[in-house]
């Protein structure tokens, strides 16, 4: 067909040849998981240990610092944005969050 690719691109029929089954499925979520769970361990101590490293903006230039949000409810920070003046904005998150 077509005659740019590689023959092995075109013809698919090593794929039905392979199936995988119940066990390597299981032990391959089983590495996944792993994978995963040390890698939100790592980033959950990264941002304990290293705030400098996971907020910068807070700890070197406070006055950027964005106002924290009310916990009041579950849309309680939309009325803040609504009321926050564009210059505000601008100065404390940047033109970005301006637009959109």
């Amino acid at each position: 067909r077509l005659g740019f690719l590689p023959s092995y691109v075109e013809d698919i029929s090593y794929l039905r040849a392979s199936s995988m089954s119940f066990a390597t499925l299981a032990m391959m979520y089983v590495i996944m998981s792993v994978i995963l769970l040390v890698f939100l361990s790592c980033f959950y101590h990264n941002q304990k240990t290293s705030p400098l490293f996971v907020s910068p903006r807070r700890h070197r230039l406070p006055k950027l610092v964005p106002p924290p949000l009310p916990v009041d409810g579950a849309f309680s920070w939309v009325k803040v944005c609504l009321y926050m003046s564009d210059e505000e904005i601008i100065n404390r998150v940047g033109f970005d969050a301006l637009i959109f």
